[in-house]
């Protein structure tokens, strides 16, 4: 009778042992926490799956992929991966990716770690004149860079279930992207497995990774967070007149301490705002770059931050970036994108009022936006409720984060409460 029973138990063991091979390919054998590791679901602290030394797999292939530290990198080299990024990480014909030199250095640089950048390189065979007597030309085998990733640290800071706060330093994985002749499921998972070992081989302090996903979500692994983006067009906004004594001012390099400040208190469980009767963190996970970083991005005008205040009080604050996307098909409209806000008090009236005079403030100062995208997360949420009121989307999209590596506890998070600041 115990044979059967064993035969069964093995027969379903391995059909879904086999299940999983087949369905997930890729994420099966990645170190992050799978739909079907249920005992993760009760964890109280976050932790790291993989110590030491990373496991190569299949996937890895260090004769195509080659990963440098940025600021190891040549002009040549930085310049090849902005034509990738230009001209295949979005694939369609109507929409076109605006980034530079300078964006990138401002994106790469201003950390304690160092950010990386991996090319997936194609072989190609050059004429090029003979260095000796006996033939003419010679042909040499030649890299071409047909993909590109980068990566830079963030620092992570993740509350338990008891209300203690877990800070990491992660790597954000950003602009993934291969030539569209070369489309291949196989490359991109090559050049995301091979970016990520030597990554960790080159950095040992940071094991762990993050990275977003839009529309076609990764299947297998739980995320971090399930939310939406949604555009809309710019409008001409009536802007509300302000409270007395209350005012929108641009953080900017001669008061960056009104940031770091107010970046301290919420990742320290504090609130800045003397009248708050509560003094617990506003949220569950906050995701954001140093302090060089932040002021490298505002700075070179990729990311736009202003404080609502009144007096020495900070009672709101705005992040707003440049998305680098244009519209083609929608009058060659440039996209703003809302990437986070923090209310520090409960008056909505008064935290939206200060939106649209931030809004209005980066308008005067780039007139290029056209159309404007915000991220269904932490405070942005009140932001998007009061301007559906009006206003329709022209379209929304699902989109998630992720963790590599690394387990947080009560994943999925509600989305509004978590600060991500990538």
């Amino acid at each position: 009778m115990y044979e059967y029973w064993y035969l069964i138990f093995a027969f379903v063991f391995v059909f879904l042992f086999a299940y999983v091979k087949i369905r997930y390919p890729f994420w099966n054998v990645q170190p992050a926490f799978h739909v079907y590791d249920f005992w993760r679901y009760w964890t109280y602290t976050p932790f790291h799956i993989q110590h030491g030394i990373p496991i190569r797999t299949k996937f890895f292939d260090n004769k195509r992929v080659k990963t440098l530290a940025y600021s190891d990198t040549t002009p040549e080299e930085r310049a090849q991966c902005i034509d990738l990024m230009q001209c295949h990480y979005i694939t369609s014909e109507s929409v076109l990716t605006s980034f530079n030199m300078g964006a990138l250095d401002a994106a790469m640089t201003g950390s304690s770690h160092p950010s990386y950048i991996s090319f997936y390189n194609d072989e190609a065979y050059d004429i090029v004149p003979s260095t000796n007597e006996i033939s003419i030309v010679d042909i040499i085998k030649k890299p071409i860079p047909i993909g590109c990733m980068i990566s830079r640290p963030l620092q992570i800071f993740i509350w338990d279930n008891r209300k203690h706060v877990h800070k990491h330093f992660v790597y954000y994985w950003d602009f993934i992207c291969m030539h569209r002749d070369k489309k291949d499921k196989m490359l991109s998972r090559n050049l995301i497995q091979t970016h990520e070992y030597n990554q960790r081989i080159q950095n040992t302090d940071i094991s762990a990774s993050f990275f977003k996903k839009e529309e076609l979500l990764c299947e297998g692994i739980v995320p971090v967070v399930n939310y939406t983006n949604s555009v809309f067009y710019l409008r001409n906004v009536k802007i509300p007149k302000l409270p007395p004594h209350f005012s929108v001012v641009r953080v900017y390099k001669e008061n960056m301490d009104i940031l770091s400040d107010f970046m301290y208190g919420i990742t320290h469980q504090k609130r800045l705002d003397k009248n708050a009767q509560d003094n617990s963190s506003l949220f569950s996970l906050c995701v954001l770059p140093e302090m060089g970083n932040l002021h490298s991005l505002i700075l070179s005008n990729d990311l736009y931050v202003y404080s609502l205040k009144r007096n020495d009080n900070i009672y709101a604050i705005y992040f707003m970036k440049d998305a680098k996307v244009i519209y083609e098909d929608m009058d060659d409209g440039n996209l703003l994108e809302c990437v986070a806000t923090i209310s520090n008090s409960n008056a909505e009236g008064l935290f939206f009022a200060g939106f649209l005079t931030a809004l209005r403030r980066v308008l005067e100062l780039e007139k290029k936006y056209t159309m404007i995208l915000f991220s269904n997360l932490g405070h942005n949420s009140r932001i998007l409720e009061k301007w559906k009121w009006k206003y329709s989307p022209v379209f929304e999209n699902k989109a998630a984060y992720y963790a590599y590596n690394i387990v947080i506890p009560g994943v999925p998070i509600s989305p509004e409460k978590c600060f991500i600041l990538g």
